[in-house]
């Protein structure tokens, strides 16, 4: 739909670009997900996260191929996973948040 790519910013925020359709040019011409960018996810840069309510977080598809390709590797959404939990839900988006230590 049309505010899939919107950029909706929560403080606190830090400079964090994460932009899905640059993901896909760079999947396309066989680049990965930069090892910087699965480290932002680990040490929860983006302290809060918006995911369409109910979608599993990370799991769309790229364009190309028909949609046969996952965009995000196995490998974030695990890390996403282990990081952050799922704390509240609007009428549009699941609320993920970073786990704190102890958390």
């Amino acid at each position: 739909y049309p505010l899939t790519f919107a950029r909706i910013e929560l403080p606190p925020v830090k400079t964090f670009t994460f932009d899905a359709g640059a993901l896909m040019d760079m999947q396309e011409s066989g680049l990965e997900i930069p090892k910087a960018t699965l480290a932002a996810f680990k040490q929860g840069v983006v302290r809060t996260w918006l995911i369409p309510l109910g979608d599993t977080p990370f799991s769309t598809v790229s364009y190309y191929d028909n949609g046969q390709r996952e965009l995000f590797s196995a490998r974030l959404r695990q890390i996403f996973m282990e990081n952050y939990r799922k704390t509240s839900s609007t009428r549009f988006f699941d609320v993920w948040t970073y786990k704190t230590t102890g958390g």
